[in-house]
């Protein structure tokens, strides 16, 4: 990112980490930061919300998704966990709601929001008994593996355009991005 932090780009002000923590926090009771520990800028912006959300530092970052989601894996987690990757500006509290919504009416299914043309994408809710499969992620897959393991149990959520896929990861996208919404 040229000495920027994708997770601290603005939005109307707000960093994209807070914003999403928010966004998250209108949906969920339990939320959940993974963060590494080489990064305090981040920690530093979500300190207002520090008592509303439980953090955990992940070394490991050049792993990828995968040292989170092992990190998650040894927690006593009591219910379903969403995926949400912070770098997905599209994704409001909003089409938050939409994906819980579907969850709630297919518990036992990995509920995975959708392009409107199909296109899997985020963020991704897995039932409990699926968390103890992320002890074995590797590499920069995400949790790719389960998906695939347990294809016939995703159900999709169709969301408003590419909202599920939009994922920024370069200043060149973000700056493109920021301009075509008017940021």
């Amino acid at each position: 990112m040229g000495g920027r932090d994708k997770l601290l780009e603005l939005i109307d002000g707000t960093p994209i980490i807070a914003r999403q923590a928010k966004n998250a926090l209108a949906v969920a009771d339990n939320v959940l930061v993974t963060l590494p520990p080489d990064r305090p800028k981040r920690l530093k912006v979500l300190q207002h919300l520090r008592d509303k959300l439980n953090i955990i530092e992940v070394p490991g970052a050049d792993q990828g998704m995968s040292a989170s989601f092992r990190a998650v894996s040894q927690l006593d987690i009591p219910g379903p966990i969403m995926v949400l990757p912070c770098d997905m500006p599209e994704l409001t509290k909003e089409l938050l709601d939409t994906v819980w919504l579907t969850y709630e009416g297919n518990p036992n299914s990995i509920v995975r929001g959708a392009a409107e043309d199909g296109t899997p994408g985020h963020p991704v809710i897995f039932p409990q008994d699926l968390i103890e499969r992320f002890a074995t992620l590797t590499g920069d897959e995400g949790a790719r593996a389960i998906l695939k393991q347990n294809k016939d149990r995703i159900v999709k959520t169709p969301l408003p355009g590419e909202a599920a896929l939009i994922d920024l990861d370069t200043p060149e996208a973000w700056d493109c991005w920021k301009a075509s919404n008017r940021l």
